[in-house]
């Protein structure tokens, strides 16, 4: 049985006020803590799922599921990617330390601040002031209720068990990809990008992978790393769903590179779709047909970003083609039946 725990969470918000003893008004960064429910659950919901190991990760990573929940979990860690992260330290860790680190929960919604567009110069949280610090005439404008409910958006995400903090993940596939002519590796890992050629088998079809290099692409290979299926339950998600995913992460990335306030609203609207859409491939209810159709329009994605966002990352025709090798469709026509509306 389940239960809300409350943490608090620093934050910071835009606001527009005129200050006291001014006649205009001027835009500033508050602070302020925000109380966040978090769902608790206990020991014995949470079931091994995987182990994965290869060459870039040293330590064995462990991925749970939990009762009642779609999907696989992994332990977030603090900064030194060593130790479990607990509530109150991810509350220390925001607040005191204002570090950004790979396993922070609130990737965008708490460090939308507290780093520069880079993502390099780390902005103390603590040099900017309460609401109640600075003498003001008239309050204008603020975008608190924004930002806290994207902080509870985030955090529904995430999942307390035994006083460690669970986010979810993908599950962890083996990934083809060639290193040269007539030359391929085949990698025990969660995270295939970029726009080099790879194709994603299922952590229990390390058998199809080896023989798809050799049949298909005609090529000698090594193994990298080791990954272990401890339920066969828990291989719930299919090829096209992962590379979905990965389409739509290179798109939502592109958009956040941007300020997202000076956006027009059909691509604003557009992004909440898409990352409504890249959340709902970590469960397990899309259709492959759904999954297809967001691979055959990523290029008419990539159009529709490139006129109104600048110049994002491309998804070449190359990769497309290659989801037409691997899972032999009729025609990869890209252009044909949206099911995003860009108006």
């Amino acid at each position: 049985m389940s239960q809300k725990v409350a943490i608090e969470v620093p934050y910071v918000y835009n606001a527009t006020v005129v200050k006291a003893r001014c006649r205009k008004h001027v835009d500033i960064l508050f602070r302020d803590e925000a109380p966040m429910l978090l769902e608790a659950v206990p020991s014995e919901q949470r079931h091994e799922a995987f182990r994965y190991q290869n060459s870039k990760v040293k330590h064995e990573i462990i991925l749970s599921t939990f009762d009642g929940k779609d999907g696989v979990y992994k332990a977030l860690l603090e900064p030194d990617l060593k130790t479990p992260l607990s509530p109150g330290r991810l509350e220390y860790l925001l607040s005191k330390k204002c570090v950004t680190w790979c396993d922070n929960p609130f990737p965008f919604a708490a460090a939308a601040h507290m780093v520069n567009r880079s993502g390099t110069d780390i902005i103390d949280i603590r040099t900017h002031q309460y609401r109640h610090e600075v003498p003001i005439k008239e309050w204008r404008w603020d975008d608190r209720l924004a930002r806290v409910a994207n902080l509870q958006w985030w955090l529904d995400l995430v999942i307390l068990c035994d006083g460690v903090l669970y986010r979810r993940d993908l599950e962890p596939v083996w990934l083809v990809k060639l290193t040269s002519p007539g030359e391929a590796k085949i990698s025990a890992t969660t995270c295939p990008a970029g726009e080099d050629p790879f194709f994603t088998f299922k952590a229990d079809a390390l058998d199809e992978a080896i023989d798809f290099v050799k049949e298909r692409l005609k090529s000698r290979f090594n193994i990298d790393g080791a990954l272990k299926v401890s339920s066969a339950m828990a291989v719930r998600r299919n090829d096209r769903q992962m590379a979905a995913y990965h389409v739509l992460k290179v798109f939502l990335s592109d958009i956040e590179c941007n300020p997202l306030q000076e956006l027009p609203t059909h691509i604003l609207r557009l992004y909440c779709a898409l990352r409504e859409c890249k959340e709902s491939v970590l469960g397990s209810g899309w259709s492959e047909e759904i999954c297809e159709q967001i691979i055959r329009n990523a290029l008419t994605l990539s159009k529709v970003l490139q006129q109104n966002v600048g110049s994002p990352t491309c998804i070449k025709k190359s990769v497309l083609q290659r989801f037409s090798l691997r899972w032999e469709l009729e025609e990869v026509d890209p252009f044909r039946g949206l099911s995003i509306s860009f108006d």
